[in-house]
């Protein structure tokens, strides 16, 4: 794996997520996600991790099929949701491990706010 090709690649893709996040945002709905609720969460922490959209999924989406090329088969995925390229990687520990979040302050997001952003680590 050759960080030198893959940085610059996950960077222009969050660039692009970032873009399509921004002009989809005025017409996003939450479509939640079900979670367990902890002892002692508070209700605006338990709301914010339930949040979800689609584009949470088109985000994550755009990230994992941009790097599949140089990553499918070396990589173990700590990703916060559910969507199809997740059949592409393996589920293995291997020595790097890409973490995405793809909207980070989705309920932020939800509500029109500039607080959130996409996470994403190559470790």
């Amino acid at each position: 794996m050759d960080v030198h090709t893959i940085a610059p690649i996950l960077f222009q893709t969050v660039k692009a997520a970032g873009v399509v996040a921004r002009n989809l945002q005025a017409n996003i709905q939450n479509e939640g996600k079900t979670i367990e609720r902890e002892e002692r969460e508070s209700d605006a922490h338990f709301a914010m991790r339930e949040a979800k959209t689609k584009v949470d999924e088109l985000v994550q989406e755009m990230l994992l099929q941009s790097v599949y090329p140089y990553l499918g088969h070396m990589v173990t995925l700590d990703v916060e949701e559910d969507t199809p390229s997740l059949r592409l990687y393996p589920k293995q520990d291997y020595a790097y491990t890409l973490i995405i979040d793809p909207i980070d302050g989705t309920l932020p997001y939800i509500q029109q706010a500039d607080t959130y952003s996409i996470c994403v680590a190559l470790l």
